[in-house]
Formats: structure tokens, sequence, C-alpha cells
């Protein structure tokens, strides 16, 4: 009653209770036990323009009683009073349905960094641990309709099409309508449901029709068929896994990080991810591809109040997004976690971020921008570089990428090796200055002089009719990320190349489809598979194996030595040591990892680390063992000179000369020289190796195992960090791999890698959204053939263009194609015949030159001038060339193929064509290890294969008119020995080198030097074990006549 009193004071008269007028005067007391609405009426009033003046002071009267809300009751006489139609207004900042209330927003409540702005449920990551909606929804282009919702009733049934236009309509998700573009809001729907609200199902929505989607008054009672409600994908299948016990498990495999529930994704609270902006929502922003957004912020147009609020707003973001896509990552969305970005995307985010600054004088450091960047791309960001320096900046950049390189105004070029070989400037100016100096070891690639060749034939895949050649295995309804449902067919026993723009789908494809499912098939992984239909052919596979660029390990004690297991032997090999066994040291002492043997100050990693507060640790030198790793007694123990902190701190190249009789040891360490770590020291930290080198080793790894044949290899841009002469050692080590029968699978852009590939798949044609289907199968050249003649079925590939350039200007790495035959060739300068009388000769015997009267006769041949055509001769038959370095002629009529011809190197590994079908004294691998000496040395690029019993080398001069076509040539079908012969002039040989191979001293007249003038030498080595070709001091004498020989021919 006081409460009525004090109104009365005031001047008021009436007030509303439950909806319904009273008088103050015979207004009851209000009731506790009940809840009661009450409001005061200011004024009852006709509205008309004669009362304006009367509704403006009623209408401030009553915000201030209310204090800033206000209720409007619009009468109406055929209702009764509490029907009317109210209307509430507020100066607040609050919800008119529910009356929540709202702060006032400011920048901070649109940052989820911010506590102010976050979303509460998972404090601005974005993400929760769920069920995968990837899973539960089909590819980003399928609409509703079409049968995007994998967990709806199938479209083929007329009730499920009625219930998904109901829904629709009560909704407002559009069902024809590519799920990718649906809103955030429309997607929390679908996956959460509505609630308790019903849907109802009407007559109008057994139609398709655009009245019967569109409408949402509601029907006529005898017009609702039934109601149903939509509880959601998540909710459904909670309750699902709950009543099925068995539900439960198969859906622990499709668990994953999925976008938060509370905040859908969108890493803010509710109230500042519900404002738009031309109907998006920022979180509906942020989850557009750049390409997308950019026409999305093109399309808004401001009006002149907008414009003077947001128009520089509006301008720093179109030149923001333009500066990403500058440097092609058009494909990205703002949403994407930094964590998920590869190096290269970090790296060209960052230069993006530069380029928009506008700032000069400043040095830019860039490490290899164009990791996993597609050729079409290289351009554009060659260009954005370009900007930087003529904003008045300076750059500094590391490539290998031939075409940065030849776009850069100055070059410095370091080498003249990796390693402890290398640390020199060989070169510096521009590029075409650079080309001119013969100690640059970039220039010959940049100038074409050096090439990293494609092979001559390919390993077919399908015959001329067409006819598969290869088993495969095939993908079917492969759609994880954006790929569109595709089908693919890989061959195996080939090196396939899947190429692609950045983004296009290639990963997705091998790395998120193929390896997940075989892993999980053949070494029961514990890793979930992209969404597919099917994958067959499985059957043909024994082993998968990914070789990535991930770290071998964040611990300092990992390194190459222990990732590859060699350490294990080393320490077995230092624990036989008589010093070992005196003082009882086992394999386990010569390990760092456990106590023992090593320095025990810092635990065998030969560092200490020192916390700083505030600031990153820092790790120092161990005094106690001065980085060593172990204590005085271990280190005492020695192999031929060196103990195991000596062998751990050894380049992979000195270890391999070092432990060249130990097999075991020999072979794993071997094989990182061969895949381009000579430089890198056995014992080096795992974390201080690029993503390159780790990668390389942990193919060695892999290759240093014992061979199965019928492993799928998996390489992700394998040539990441690596020059073009370690790219052409890593091409010949993956074709070993096919040669053994393994299958290679490389994801790769370099066009060097792409023309040596058996077989190319080509994922685009674009990148994101606009990528995900198989734009082209075939071979390289194939590939090339389809930039001037497009196909008309299917997109254009965009790498194509690119391809058919690398194409055009390759040689041809074998020039001898099954079937053909070269040129007649000059007979060799100074050559010594095989009818001349003997002349003076000196044998070698591991001492010193001394003078014989022996000479070492060459088998007669037919003179290749007068003879006429050459015939084949029968296997097994001899020599067939005229001279130990001669060359086949020209045939008048065509020969048929023989299996020399066909084979090419092969051939000459195989226990046959010996005389009289013999079997040779020595080992059969010896040829294998021989060539593969040569082709360290000289490239295999430069062998020829001019008869079945040996194998030339070629000097690799460039000059067609030049009179010494061939350096070496190897015999490798005679029964004693493989016979290495050398041509070259007599001070190309380096004595103190050829008389410190050991192995000579242990044989009788292994080697003969034959002196046919005073200028030129022919030499000739007997090579019977495996270690005579392993020797490192051999290939040091072998590099060195070769690079003398080209020097003074």
């Amino acid at each position: 009653m006081d409460t009525w009193a004090t109104l009365k004071a005031s001047g008021y008269a009436r007030v509303r209770i439950d909806g319904e007028t009273v008088d103050l005067d015979e207004a009851k007391p209000l009731d506790s036990r009940r809840v009661q609405s009450v409001a005061v009426v200011v004024d009852r009033i006709k509205v008309s323009k004669d009362e304006a003046s009367r509704i403006s002071d009623s209408v401030e009267q009553a915000l201030s009683l209310g204090v800033g809300v206000i209720e409007i009751a619009i009468a109406d006489s055929e209702r009764e009073e509490p029907d009317w139609e109210t209307v509430r207004h507020s100066q607040h900042l609050v919800c008119g349905c529910c009356g929540r209330s709202f702060n006032q927003l400011t920048p901070h409540h649109f940052s989820f960094n911010s506590t102010v702005g976050w979303c509460p449920g998972c404090q601005g990551l974005g993400t929760q641990t769920g069920t995968n909606p990837a899973a539960l929804m089909g590819t980003p282009q399928q609409t509703l309709a079409d049968g995007g919702a994998l967990l709806w009733p199938k479209n083929d049934q007329a009730v499920s099409q009625w219930m998904l236009r109901a829904l629709s309509r009560s909704t407002g998700i559009p069902i024809d309508q590519p799920i990718e573009l649906l809103t955030l809001s429309q997607k929390r729907m679908l996956f959460h449901g509505l609630g308790p609200r019903w849907v109802e199902v009407r007559r109008s929505d057994t139609t398709n029709s655009d009245d019967a989607a569109g409408g949402s008054a509601s029907g006529h009672p005898s017009d609702i068929l039934f109601r149903y409600q939509f509880k959601g994908f998540y909710p459904a299948l909670e309750e699902a896994s709950r009543l099925t016990p068995g539900l439960r498990a198969k859906l622990e495999t499709f668990v994953a990080e999925i976008d938060c529930s509370v905040c859908n994704g969108s890493r803010l609270r509710d109230d500042a991810a519900a404002v738009k902006f031309r109907d998006h929502t920022i979180g509906d922003l942020v989850h557009m591809p750049l390409d997308r957004l950019a026409g999305e912020v093109d399309s808004w147009d401001l009006d002149k109040r907008e414009r003077k609020i947001a128009g520089e707003l509006v301008r720093e973001i179109e030149s923001r997004v333009s500066f990403l896509r500058d440097v092609g990552l058009d494909y990205l969305t703002l949403h994407r976690g930094a964590s998920t970005l590869s190096g290269g995307e970090a790296q060209r985010i960052r230069l993006a971020a530069q380029l928009g600054s506008g700032l000069c004088g400043v040095l830019y450091v860039l490490d290899e921008p164009t990791i996993g960047l597609h050729p079409r791309d290289n351009l554009r960001l060659l260009s954005a570089l370009h900007r930087l320096r003529d904003q008045g900046n300076t750059l500094l950049v590391v490539e290998h990428d031939h075409d940065v390189i030849a776009g850069s105004d100055y070059l410095c070029d370091f080498g003249p090796r990796a390693g402890r070989h290398g640390g020199n400037i060989v070169a510096e100016g521009t590029p075409r200055a650079i080309e001119a100096q013969p100690t640059s070891v970039t220039a010959p690639y940049l100038s074409g002089e050096k090439q990293i060749e494609m092979p001559t034939v390919r390993r077919p895949v399908y015959s001329d009719a067409g006819r598969p050649m290869v088993d495969f295995l095939t993908v079917r309804g492969a759609r994880e990320n954006n790929l569109n449902n595709v089908d693919i067919d890989i061959p195996l026993g080939v090196m396939t190349a899947v190429t692609g723009p950045s983004g296009s789908g290639k990963s997705s494809l091998i790395n998120g489809i193929v390896y997940p499912v075989l892993a999980r098939r053949l070494h029961r992984a514990r890793v979930q598979a992209g969404r597919h239909d099917e994958i067959g052919g499985l059957r043909y596979i024994n082993k998968i194996i990914r070789v990535d660029q991930s770290p071998l390990g964040n611990s300092p004690s990992s390194n190459p030595a222990t990732y590859t297991g060699v350490f294990d032997l080393i320490r077995a090999e230092f624990a036989g040591l008589p010093a070992a066994r005196e003082r009882r040291f086992t394999p386990r002492t010569f390990s760092f990892n456990v106590s023992g043997g090593r320095c025990e100050t810092c635990e065998g990693s030969g560092q200490r680390k020192i916390e700083m507060h505030f600031l990153p640790d820092v790790w120092i030198p161990c005094e106690e063992c001065n980085a060593r790793r172990y204590n005085d007694d271990v280190l005492e123990v020695k192999l031929h000179g060196r103990s195991i902190a000596d062998v751990l701190e050894m380049p992979c190249g000195e270890a391999a000369e070092l432990f060249a009789y130990q097999p075991r040891i020999h072979r794993v360490i071997q094989t990182l020289c061969d895949v381009g770590l000579e430089y890198v020291t056995l014992g080096q930290s795992a974390p201080t190796l690029s993503g390159g080198e780790a990668q390389r080793v942990k193919l060695a790894a892999e290759l240093a195992r014992p061979a199965t044949g019928h492993t799928l290899y998996l390489l992700d841009e394998p040539t990441t960090g690596l020059h073009f002469g370690d790219i052409e050692k890593l091409l010949h080590v993956m074709q070993q791999l096919v040669e053994i029968g393994n299958t290679v699978i490389v994801i790769e852009h370099n066009l060097d890698v792409i023309k040596c590939a058996d077989w190319v798949i080509d994922i685009g044609p674009g990148a994101g959204v606009h990528g995900g289907n198989v734009v082209f199968e075939g071979t390289p050249e194939a590939l090339a053939d389809t930039a001037t003649s497009p196909p008309t079925d299917r997109p254009v590939s965009v790498t194509a263009p690119f391809i058919a350039d690398a194409i055009r200007g390759t040689r041809i790495a074998k020039p001898l194609p099954p079937g053909t035959h070269p040129e007649p060739a000059p007979p060799p300068r100074n050559m010594e015949s095989p009818t001349e009388e003997p002349s003076s000769s000196v044998s070698v015997n591991g001492d010193r030159p001394v003078a014989s009267e022996s000479v070492v006769k060459e088998p007669p041949a037919p003179d290749p001038l007068k003879s006429g055509p050459l015939k084949s001769a029968p296997l097994g038959s001899g020599p067939l060339a005229s001279g130990p370095l001669a060359t086949q002629t020209e045939p008048s009529t065509p020969l048929i193929t023989q299996p020399w011809k066909a084979l090419g190197r092969r051939w000459h590994t195989l226990a046959k064509g010996f005389p009289e079908n013999g079997l040779p004294a020595w080992p059969i691998e010896l040829v294998d290890t021989a060539l593969d000496l040569l082709a360290k040395v000289a490239g295999e690029q430069s062998f020829d294969y001019p008869a079945p019993d040996r194998v030339g080398v070629k000097l690799e001069s460039g000059d067609e008119n030049e009179s010494l076509p061939l350096w070496a040539e190897l015999e490798t079908k005679r029964t004693d020995g493989v016979h290495l012969k050398l041509n070259g002039p007599k001070n190309a040989i380096d004595l103190e080198q050829l008389l410190s191979i050991d192995w000579l001293e242990t044989q009788n007249n292994s080697g003969t030097v034959n002196v046919n003038n005073a200028e030129h030498v022919t030499l000739t080595l007997r090579l019977t074990e495996l270690e005579h070709v392993q020797s490192n001091k051999l290939k040091a004498f072998l590099q060195t006549h070769l690079d003398r020989t080209r020097l003074m021919s």
C-alpha cells in the first residue's frame, strides 16, 4: 500500500496489474506469494498530430520513471485487455523478447585473445574434442538436397525430402546451396539442433516449389501432416551411442578436434559473434578463403555515412587481403591456426605483413620463401619481393629456386661443396656475370650447361594398345577436405609424382587417405583416414613408409647415427677392441644416453642448459668433458686413432672411409652419403637439422634396411632445401628404390622431379574450393602436350605449361633408347691401336712405377671405317669394341634390339654374358657398386652402353667435335675382375693419390699404365673386391683425374 500511496502522491492515477488497468484508489495490495506484473499508467492517449507535444512529454516522463524502459499497450476493443498487443522500448542494449541486456561493444569484444571477447567455453581456441563434423557431412560442394548430410535419411525416400523442406522453411537453412556457403549459425543449427522446438511438415512441403520452401506462415491444422523434433547431428549421435553400445566404439574413430559447441568455432562470446555486417558475422568472414573474401569485400558498397566511419578500415582490409594473395595464399582462411601452417606458408604471411607496412630502409632476410609454392605462384612471389626492393629495402634471400636466383640483382654462390668442404664464396656478381665464372657450382645450372636430365625410357604403365602393364592402387570416392569425390588409379612399381597448386588437395589425398588406410591395414597404426568410399589393390603392397620433414626428435641426444641405428653397430665395434675388452667395456659403456661411460655432469649431451629468467634457455659446452660427451676412460679406447667422440664429430663422408672394412656399418653410412648428407656429422643434434635434412636421414634409414620389395614410399616435397646437384642425387636414390621393385609416390612442385617421374597425377585446377579434382593422369610428356592442346572434357592443368618448358629444354640422360644407335664418332685421339707394336709400359705395384717390357694386348676388332656394318655377336662371346674406349658405328640396316641395349645398366649387374657362360671370381654386386662410384664422380647421365661387356663414361665436355668422347670404360664381363680403364693426359694422374690406395699393394699386376705417346696415358685398374670401390681414396683419385682431364682437354 505504501507503493500505491507514493505513486498517488506523485500524481499518477492508474496502474496496470497483470495486464488489467486499475485505479490506485481501488488497487488491492500485491500478493507476495505470486509473481505479478505491475506497470504505472503514465497517460492514455489517441495518436494524432495535435497530440505530438503531449506524446513527447508522456514518453519522456515514462522513460524517467521506468529507468529507460517503456511499454506501450495498443487498445483493441475486440479483445480483452490482457490480450492487447504490447510493445516495449528501451534506451538500453536489451533483447525485446527475452529481456537480456548487453554491454556496449568495443573492439576488444571482437578479439579472441582478450578475456573480454573470447568464448568462455573454449577460451578463444575455437575447438574442442568431439566427433569430426567432416565425417558427418559430404563434400563441401554438395547441397543438403543432394545428400550432403550423411546422417539424414536417404533422399530417395519421399518423407525424407518432405522433412528436409520443412526444416528449410522453418529455419531458413537453404537446402539447394553448397554446404561450404552455409553461415556459422546455419551450421550450428544442423549440428546442435533446434532444442524443444517442433518442425511442422505440411502438405505444401510435399511439392518442390519455391512457394512451398519459402513460406513461413503457420498453416491450417488440416494442412499439417505430422511434426518432428530436429535434435541435431551431435545429440542424435550421442543418444544413439548410448542406446547402442557397439556404436560408441565405432564413433571413437571419428573423434578429433572440432569446432567449439558454444561459439561454433568463431572463438568469440555470443553477443560479439552475433553482430552482422552485410549479412555476415565476423565468424563467416574469417572462414572464407582469401580469394572469396576479396570478392566479398569488393562487393561492399558503402554510403556516405558508412564511408566516413569505416572507409579507411575497408581500404586497409582490401590492401592486406591483396598482399596475402600476392604471395600465393589465395586458398587460406583467416581462421587457420598458426600451428597448422607449413614453414613456407608462415614465412609468406610474414612477408605479406611487411608488404603492407610501407617501411623503407629495412633489411629483410628470407630463407627459401618458395617452399611449397607451385611454379605458377613463383612469379607472383618474385613480384612481391621486387616491390619490397623498390620501396627502398634490401632483401637477402637464401634460395635454390631457379626463377628466384635468375631474378636477383646480385648473387653470392657458396661452396664448393657442403659442410667442412664449403664455407667459401666461389662466385659473386649478377646472375649473368656468374654464368661465365668457372668456379661457380650454381652457374652451370643457370646457363643450362648442366641439367638434371630425363631418363631415356620411362617405365611403362599402359601398353600402346591401352592395356595396363602394372598393378594399381585404386582410390574411390575421396572427399577429404576439398577433394570432390575423386576416383584415382595409382600405378605400382613406378615413380609417381603428385602435382598441383598449393592447397589443391594433394596432401589430403596421399597423406590424409592413402597413408592412413595402408598404415592401419599393414602396420595396425592408430591413425584416422580421411573420407573415401574404398581403396583397392592393397594386396600388392607389403609395407608403407612415409618420409616427411618432421624433426627426428626434440631431444639433443637424437642424431643421424642413433636414428639410422648405425650407432649400435659402432658401439659394438668399439666394444670389441682389445683396449675395451681389457677394461671390460660393453656396447652400453659407449652409449651417451645411459650411465657408465658418459659424462655425468652433462648426462652425455656435451652441453649444459643454463636457465635464464624471462629469457630463453642458454646451452653452453660442458666444462667437465669439453663437449666430448664421455669420460676419459672411454675416450682412451680408439679405433684407427679415433675415439668414439671423434667418430660422432666426423662428417658422414669421412666416417664412411673410416669404416670401409666394416660392411654393415659402411653400408648405412654410405646410404647417408648417397642422399647428399656426406657433410652432416654422425652426432649432429636432431633439432639442428633442417626439414630437408631430417627427411633425407629418414630416407637413408629406410634404404639401409634390407630390401623386401613391394614397399610404398610416400615423400612430401623432398627437394626442400636442396641444391640442383643434391636433387640429382635424391632422384638417383628414388629411382634405385623403384628398380628393386618398390613404388615411390612423391608430392612435389619441383619441375626436375616431375619431368623424371614415370607417371604424373595432377590435382587442381586451383587451390582450396577451386581444386580437389584430378586434372590429369599420364606421363610428363602427355601432360606437356595438354599445354598446347587442352582437353575438352576436364579442366586445364596449370602445371602443363611449366612442365612443357622444362621438358623442351632438357637433355636426355641416356641417348641410346632401345632400337636406336649413335652416329659414327671419330676414334679417340692418341689411343693405342690393338695392331700397333708394343710400346714402353709401366707397371703399378703399389710402391713406385717400374719400367717393364710387358704390354697388355687388347683383343682385335674390325676397323669401323673398313669392315662395314657391325653385326650383333652372341652374348658371352667376348668384347665387341675396337679398343678400350672405342664406340660403335652406325649400322646401315636396322638391328634387332638386344637385351643389353634394352636393360642398360641393369644388364651389367646380372650374372650373364660371361665368356663360355662362366661365372665371375668376384662378387656380382661389385659392378653395381663400381657404377655407383663412377656416377658420384662423373654423373650417371654420362654413362654410355656401347657393348654388352662394357660401360663407357663420357667426358661431359659438351663439345660434339671433342676427340676424347670417353673418359673411362668399365669392363664388366671378365671373369678375373672388373677392369676400370681411364684415359687422359699423363698429368691427370696424381701419383701421390694413386699410391695411397692401400689395396694396390696386396695384388700383383693390379693395374697397368699404357703409354702410347708422351702426352696421353691409359690406366687400367683391376677390381676384385667390394672394398676396392668403397675406398674414398680411390674416389678422390678418380675425381682428380676427371677434373684434370677436363681441364687439359
